[in-house]
């Protein structure tokens, strides 16, 4: 994310874009979720006109996908991971039942259930209008809409909760992304607006201590799983097979 600011506030040169290529690439080898991260820099670039950019991010975030995809179908798996198909609310393994379930969005239900999501998306949107017409905001602006289009997209085809795993990163970056747009705004306003901004900021922080409170609470369960669940299974495969 860092790395993706520093291109934004400045003239990149063709290094910095190849290593963005790379760590794209490493990205979405880590986690298929860094394919929305992908999407959102692509958009980006495209409106910047760096069209040759813009499609470089693109196939680096595919070429991954489809050469772990196209070995897994060679061993006659599926095409995605099946922690992947398991855990995603839409069907990757049927093309008709995906496209069904790309064009029956269920974020607004799943954003109200996880309110602590909801709460760094409705900021961002705010920023993101204050900032509008502010043409010295760009890369400020290419951030929050990153988030926007990755919690968005993460929410319809991702999956949420189960210790705050799986969108821990959505949270980072909207926790980094509205701290650098709310800093900027207060810049210069009076001590009672900087007071007043600073205290609502305080009582949004609610849902997530609720949250975070709980994820703390079930660690020491979910160790155990991950002992009975994982581990012991190893060693009855490394014993037996």
């Amino acid at each position: 994310i860092c790395y993706i600011f520093k291109i934004f506030d400045e003239q990149s040169n063709k290094k910095e874009i190849y290593t963005l290529f790379f760590l794209i690439s490493l990205l979405i080898l880590s986690r298929y979720e860094g394919m929305f991260v992908a999407e959102a820099l692509f958009l980006i670039f495209l409106y910047k006109k760096r069209v040759l950019a813009a499609f470089g991010i693109l196939i680096s975030a595919l070429v991954p996908i489809l050469i772990v995809g196209f070995i897994s179908v060679s061993k006659g798996w599926y095409f995605f991971p099946n922690s992947v198909i398991l855990k995603s609310p839409i069907a990757l393994n049927d093309f008709g039942s995906f496209i069904g379930s790309v064009f029956n969005p269920n974020f607004f239900v799943l954003l109200w259930a996880y309110k602590r999501i909801l709460v760094l998306l409705v900021i961002s949107v705010i920023m993101f209008f204050i900032y509008w017409k502010d043409k010295n905001s760009f890369t400020l602006k290419s951030f929050i809409f990153l988030f926007v289009l990755v919690t968005l997209l993460h929410i319809q085809f991702a999956k949420l909760g189960s210790l705050l795993r799986y969108e821990m990163y959505i949270m980072v970056i909207g926790i980094l992304v509205n701290t650098i747009s709310i800093i900027k705004f207060i810049e210069g306003k009076d001590k009672k607006i900087k007071y007043s901004v600073i205290i609502f900021l305080c009582l949004l922080l609610i849902p997530f201590s609720f949250s975070s409170f709980k994820a703390i609470k079930d660690v020491p369960t979910a160790m155990t799983n991950v002992y009975q669940m994982q581990f012991q299974l190893s060693q009855f495969v490394n014993k037996y097979y």
